[in-house]
């Protein structure tokens, strides 16, 4: 008795058919998989026991749904999975007519079969990376530094902080750019000499491009892992 008295809805369109849109309330996640609809019927889910299935890719998920009606508490309904862009690992074209799905915490990929699979896994990869396009970095990461970047990496720092507005911050930069050029022996033409009590003036830009000309055209080495160094440190900045 009481299945009875259940309506399964299976779309927003079919939800106004009961309440009013604007008292539905709705989250922004459900009504963005109705957006920029990319619909492809006649698909095949192969299985233990293969399906027929509609294939919808909207802006933010997969949405695979039942062609056939399934009965649910005594209704008959059409399925709907839901595969949304963040938990797509892997989309693998077979062949022409035919692809796979993985999906996370999926230990067996989800097979497809349609006539134009290229144009689904090419719809389903832009999403993806779009999403991941949209993701902030968590965890800032540094690329590995091996020996050899040591000195780029370093002078890097070191010419960036000279220029800093907090004085001994300054004085520390100076400090490192001497320590740099007598351990390994850059050629730097005795323009610095580490002493304690020095005041490095805020406004050194000519002083700091003298620097940099100077390794340039003595230390010419050091160019790529410095110019390496400068772009991955513009790139977070």
């Amino acid at each position: 008795m009481g299945s009875k008295r259940l309506q399964f809805i299976d779309s927003p369109a079919k939800l106004a058919e009961h309440i009013e849109p604007d008292q539905q309330k709705l989250p922004a996640a459900t009504l963005t998989l109705e957006e920029d609809l990319k619909v492809f019927h006649n698909a095949l889910k192969l299985a233990h026991k293969d399906t027929k299935v509609s294939i919808k890719v909207g802006s933010t998920a997969v949405q695979v749904t039942s062609a056939e009606r399934t009965r649910v508490l005594g209704q008959p309904v059409f399925l709907n999975d839901v595969y949304y862009a963040s938990e797509i690992e892997e989309i693998c074209l077979v062949d022409e007519s035919q692809f796979t799905l993985t999906m996370a915490n999926q230990g067996t990929p989800l097979t497809f079969m349609h006539q134009e699979c290229d144009a689904i896994v090419q719809s389903i990869i832009h999403i993806r990376t779009r999403w991941e396009l949209s993701q902030p970095d968590s965890i800032p990461q540094h690329t590995k530094i091996r020996p050899k970047d040591v000195p780029g990496t370093l002078l890097n720092i070191a010419l960036l902080n000279l220029g800093s507005s907090d004085p001994s911050l300054r004085s520390a930069a100076y400090n490192l750019l001497c320590a740099l050029t007598c351990t390994f022996n850059l050629k730097i033409e005795g323009q610095l000499l580490e002493t304690s009590g020095l005041c490095i003036p805020a406004n050194n830009t000519l002083f700091i491009v003298s620097i940099s000309k100077t390794l340039a055209a003595n230390e010419p080495h050091l160019t790529l892992e410095f110019l390496e160094e400068c772009i991955s440190g513009f790139s977070k900045s």
